[in-house]
C-alpha cells in the first residue's frame, strides 16, 4: 500500500511539473527537414549521450523567420528559413518515420516516342510545412486533397503526425520539444568568421564529415536550375593545429555549414610517388 501511494504522489508530481510547462508552437518549411537526416544519424553514432534531447535546434531570427540547426559535435548547419516561426529557442528530437515523410515521393519517368517525362507530385501529395509544438508534431502537404473541398476547414489530413513521448522515450521513434538549446552555434560562428585564415595548404579531414552536406545539396539544387557551388574558408581554431572550415553555397546566403578538419600530422602530408609524374608511355612501349 505504501509503495502505491508513492508511486502516485510521483505521478501528480509529474503531472504537475508537465502543466508548469510553457507550450510553444512553431513550423518550418518541410523541404529542410530531409537533408538534416544525416546529421541526425552522425550525432547518435559519435556521441548519443551529449544529444539526448535532439540535435535539431529551432530558433527565432530578428531579421525574420527562425533559425533551423542541426548540430553534431564535427559539422553543423544552419538554415535561415523566412517562412518559419517560434516564439524561443527549442531543441527538437524528431523521429525517423517524419524525416522520410519530409522527402516526399518520387513520380515514375514516363516514356513516349523515345522522349523520357519527369511529371511532378501533386501539390496535395508534396510536403509542405513541418509544425513543431509542445504536445507533438506532424507534416501538412502544401494544399489538400481536391476530393476533400467540400470538407470543413479543419479537415486537414496530414502526411505524417506523432504526439510526444511523455515519461518512456525511444530516439529515432518518439518525438520531443525541449525548451532551450545548449549547444552556442552563434558563438562559435562568430569566433570561427573572426580567426585569421589559416596559413597552412594541407587540410586533414574525415571525408564523411563534409558528406553529410549532400543531401542538403541535392535539396538546394532543386530550387534553382544551377547547381549551389560549396566554397570553404579555412580558419584555425586558437589553440588547435586543426582548421575550421565556414562552407557557403552560391545562390542561398541563408545557408551556412560549418565543419572541423583533423589534426595536421607531425610530418605532413606525403609526397606524390614520383612515377604518377612521370612522362606518358609511348604507346606500345615499356
Amino acid at each position: 500500500m505504501t509503495q502505491d501511494r508513492e508511486t502516485g504522489r510521483q505521478d501528480r508530481n509529474a503531472d504537475a511539473r508537465a502543466s508548469d510547462r510553457k507550450i510553444h508552437f512553431g513550423w518550418f518549411q518541410a523541404k529542410y527537414l530531409w537533408p538534416l537526416l544525416p546529421f541526425v544519424e552522425y550525432a547518435r553514432e559519435i556521441d548519443q549521450l551529449r544529444f539526448l534531447d535532439g540535435n535539431i535546434l529551432l530558433e527565432p531570427c530578428t531579421e525574420g523567420g527562425a533559425y533551423l540547426v542541426a548540430v553534431t559535435g564535427h559539422a553543423s548547419v544552419i538554415i535561415r528559413d523566412p517562412e518559419a516561426r517560434i516564439d524561443t529557442p527549442v531543441t527538437l528530437d524528431i523521429p525517423d518515420q517524419a524525416f522520410y515523410a519530409a522527402k516526399g515521393i518520387e513520380i515514375p519517368t514516363m516514356d513516349y516516342c523515345g522522349e523520357r517525362y519527369q511529371p511532378e507530385a501533386p501539390e496535395w501529395l508534396q510536403p509542405g510545412t513541418v509544425y513543431v509544438y509542445s504536445a507533438g508534431m506532424h507534416i501538412s502537404p502544401k494544399m489538400r486533397n481536391p476530393i476533400w473541398a467540400e470538407e470543413d476547414d479543419e479537415f486537414h489530413p496530414t502526411l505524417f503526425s506523432r504526439s510526444a513521448s511523455v515519461r518512456d522515450h525511444t530516439v529515432g521513434l518518439d518525438y520531443r520539444m525541449t525548451e532551450g538549446v545548449k549547444v552556442r552555434w552563434r558563438q562559435l560562428l562568430k569566433n570561427m568568421n573572426q580567426a585569421p585564415l589559416a596559413d597552412a595548404s594541407t587540410v586533414y579531414f574525415n571525408p564523411r564529415v563534409p558528406a553529410l552536406f549532400s543531401e542538403l545539396l541535392e535539396s538546394l539544387w532543386a530550387e534553382n536550375a544551377h547547381a549551389p557551388i560549396p566554397h570553404v574558408s579555412h580558419t584555425m581554431t586558437v589553440g588547435e593545429k586543426a582548421s575550421a572550415i565556414i562552407m557557403r553555397f552560391s545562390g542561398h546566403p541563408d545557408v551556412i555549414g560549418l565543419w572541423a578538419g583533423m589534426q595536421a600530422q607531425e610530418n605532413g602530408p606525403e609526397p606524390i610517388p614520383s612515377h604518377f609524374l612521370a612522362s606518358e608511355t609511348p604507346e606500345g612501349g615499356r
